[in-house]
């Protein structure tokens, strides 16, 4: 009930973690779907050898495949990402610019997620802007299976329902 009746939450991310088995459910309030999405091979930054390093307050680029687009479930998560991560604090103002990209890949009814940085090299010519280099994954980097979704926070209506899932338990 609290989350609920707390008026400046836009955004709901809730890692639940049960039985030994992690959880994450989405949801952009009021109306709008809520999903919950299994988490699977999650790596962290300091578990696996990633190097690289990113600015704490830098802005992502957030890239999506085209599979996003093709199926309804997976485009209503993708918009509540997008909002996630294109938030808007006082600290944008001050650093504005852009160091590294997280992809969403769609593969096998997955979502993957990677975090890279993003290498910049300037050319020789002063007056010339800075060309990107390589990216250099730096993580963490998870796998999220969707489990089931539902038209808004409250559970009311069940939009989708993985069969998938069902079948590995």
């Amino acid at each position: 009930g609290y989350l609920s009746n707390y008026e400046k939450v836009q955004i709901l991310l809730f890692f639940e973690f049960k039985n030994r088995k992690n959880y994450l459910w989405i949801n952009r309030f009021p109306d709008d779907p809520l999903f919950c999405l299994s988490i699977q091979n999650i790596k962290y930054s300091n578990s696996f050898f990633f190097l690289g390093n990113r600015f704490k307050w830098a802005k992502p680029i957030i890239l999506f495949d085209n599979s996003f687009e093709k199926k309804p479930h997976l485009n209503m998560i993708k918009k509540i990402f997008e909002r996630f991560f294109f938030f808007k604090t006082k600290r944008s103002k001050i650093l504005s610019h852009v160091d590294h990209v997280i992809s969403f890949c769609n593969y096998e009814n997955k979502i993957w997620l990677r975090i890279f940085q993003i290498n910049f090299s300037r050319s020789e010519n002063i007056h010339d802007s800075y060309k990107i280099e390589h990216l250099i994954e730096i993580g963490p980097r998870m796998t999220l299976e969707p489990i089931r979704g539902w038209s808004n926070f409250k559970k009311n209506n069940l939009i989708y329902d993985s069969t998938v899932f069902k079948k590995k338990r």
